[in-house]
């Protein structure tokens, strides 16, 4: 069975209390399964095990798959080597080590659609491809995670439902962390939900950008629209000068709105308000675009368009390119572009294009090979980019947990690593300065920092030097 086929066994309701797997992740024993259930959809020998199968499917019981839990397994050993006590401190700045006295709680809340899917159709919804493959990625990893010294229950449910209800189901009440949602008004909701209830809310897709209040517990994987334009505004830093650059972008959808992220990053790198500005050039007829004029005369332009309007942008690059110095044409441009035409990849090659990218998966990597080839021999499918996040989240977060606990943000900074997919350097957040002598709260969030810069070169974009 492919991983397309994981909603077969789905029922048409709103509301699933997905499954349960439980682990015992220990430090002297691997994962042991348990006796099949007998009302299991899998029957005799579909759990786990060496052979090719299908993922499970997401049904209405907590017994789909079960591994035993070992009830002598110890705690988890803090960092300076102790184990701690069953119930340390770990409400306070989240400094201890938190051990519930059975296992850990863990609750994947993401839009599997499961109302949409029409068994008549025998497909999944198209919707709810990422979440399948995230979730698939985690299996992975929840799979191979038999040497971690925690004792883990892991709940998925479907985020699409009624907001009341979700918040008074168990798996959300009872969970140490939660992995998701994605939904805009879900993640707002979780942020406070996090601080309410003390839990790490651990945030896999949505990139949200300025925060209002304190949110310790809550953990943003995907960089900001701010972040990107940081890093990108570092890189040109690296190579040039701050008179060189010119930020272009759209008067519609204020897209112009986006200068002050390159503006504010550049005034960090100079140290000082008197660094100088970069030139800005807000366009507000698309069909007269003279590019000539923020052309320097002499020596590099850089031009940072931090806009994802395909049709704005070829036009844009269009123009640049039959520029008579278009051999001194620097361009930096945002994620999205990856996506754009193929028939733009001259373009890109002629300006010597960058991008910022949250993702970058090196396909020579021997860990990136292996977990491919287990992925492909699990569900008879590719890994999609969504998968490989899955998979990193597991294993990062899990990780974390085993050593420090539930409260896992404050450990964050000096847990600084490279992931299949990217790198994790998660930083705190600080609040925007209200008036000199207002800070607000310390922290608003913690995010993942680190964003690829990526270079077309030889007919597709590749990690730059």
């Amino acid at each position: 069975m492919r991983l397309t086929a994981l909603y077969s066994t789905f029922q048409a309701e709103k509301i699933f209390s997905v499954f349960l797997i439980a682990f015992s992740l220990t430090a002297c024993g691997g994962l042991k399964k348990a006796t099949d259930s007998p009302t299991s959809p899998f029957g005799k020998n579909k759990n786990d095990g060496s052979s090719k199968k299908p993922m499970p499917p997401i049904g209405n019981g907590v017994d789909t798959i079960q591994w035993k839990v070992d009830p002598n397994a110890r705690p988890p050993i803090a960092s300076n080597g102790e184990i701690p006590s069953q119930n340390p401190n770990n409400g306070n700045g989240g400094t201890g080590v938190s051990m519930p006295s059975s296992a850990y709680n863990m609750t994947l809340l993401l839009p599997f659609f499961t109302d949409k899917f029409s068994e008549s159709a025998n497909a999944n919804y198209s919707k709810s491809q990422f979440a399948l493959d995230f979730y698939a990625g985690a299996r992975v990893a929840f799979d191979s995670l038999s040497s971690t010294p925690v004792r883990l229950n892991v709940n998925v449910l479907d985020s699409r439902t009624d907001l009341k209800t979700l918040l008074t189901r168990s798996e959300i009440t009872n969970a140490d962390v939660i992995i998701g949602p994605v939904e805009k008004d879900l993640v707002a909701t979780f942020m406070d939900y996090s601080v309410q209830n003390n839990k790490t809310v651990i945030s896999p897709y949505f990139p949200s950008g300025d925060v209002v209040g304190s949110h310790p517990n809550f953990i943003q994987v995907k960089p900001s629209l701010k972040t990107h334009c940081e890093n990108l505004m570092r890189d040109v830093r690296s190579k040039y000068q701050t008179e060189q650059v010119v930020i272009v972008g759209r008067i519609a959808e204020n897209e112009n709105s986006r200068f002050s992220y390159f503006q504010d990053a550049n005034t960090m790198i100079n140290k000082t308000n008197n660094g100088g500005r970069l030139d800005e050039w807000a366009i507000e007829d698309e069909t007269n675009i003279n590019v000539e004029t923020y052309l320097r005369p002499n020596g590099t332009t850089v031009i940072l368009v931090p806009s994802w309007h395909e049709p704005f942008v070829a036009a844009l690059l269009k123009k640049l390119a039959t520029s008579s110095r278009k051999n001194n044409i620097v361009v930096y441009g945002m994620p999205q572009w990856l996506d754009f035409d193929k028939s733009l990849n001259s373009l890109f090659a002629t300006l010597n294009v960058h991008l910022s990218s949250s993702t970058f998966i090196d396909a020579n990597n021997l860990e990136v090979r292996r977990f491919r080839n287990n992925y492909l021999s699990k569900f008879n499918k590719i890994p999609s980019t969504d998968s490989y996040l899955g998979y990193d989240c597991a294993m990062y977060f899990v990780n974390l947990m085993a050593r420090y606990g539930t409260k896992i943000s404050p450990f964050l900074a000096g847990e600084a690593r490279p992931v299949l997919h990217t790198q994790f350097r998660f930083e705190p957040v600080a609040p925007k300065i209200i008036n000199d002598n207002d800070f607000g709260d310390n922290t608003t969030k913690y995010e993942n920092k680190y964003v690829n810069i990526l270079k077309f070169q030889n007919g597709s974009f590749k990690l730059a030097e």
